[in-house]
């Protein structure tokens, strides 16, 4: 992992693009959460907690969560949370939301999560996305 010694962010490589913004700390970033938004981040942070390696990244987009790279990661729209989830094969079920797109050797999938109902059946694939990326 590479820190930025400008904002302090971790990435995988090392002098990594991105834009240059501080990461908000969790209480922030949940005070500032839409009421649609809250609970969705309120499991996955707590899930993520639970992956020994595993950082959660609050920005002002949304949540990313990292290990050696960036695994997975909720932004936030205007009636749900966009939960993309990077995973070394293509996943139908749960259908994806949006187009699986290839990057790589891995595959980026997109669900529009509205509720922690619509996050649960995931947990397992970001589950599998950490492991992945070990």
């Amino acid at each position: 992992m590479w820190t930025c010694p400008d904002c302090d962010r971790s990435f995988g490589r090392t002098r990594q693009g991105h834009t240059c913004s501080p990461a908000m700390s969790i209480e922030d970033y949940l005070a500032t959460a839409p009421e649609h938004e809250r609970p969705v981040a309120e499991v996955l942070i707590a899930h993520a907690a639970a992956l020994d390696e595993a950082v959660v990244e609050p920005v002002s987009v949304g949540l990313i969560l990292k290990r050696r790279s960036t695994f997975a990661m909720a932004r936030t729209m205007t009636r749900w949370v966009s939960l993309g989830v990077s995973l070394p094969r293509v996943v139908s079920d749960p259908e994806p939301d949006r187009k699986v797109q290839q990057l790589s050797t891995s595959y980026h999938h997109v669900w529009n999560v509205r509720t922690v109902d619509d996050l649960l059946p995931l947990l397992e694939l970001i589950d599998e996305a950490y492991e992945a990326d070990g």
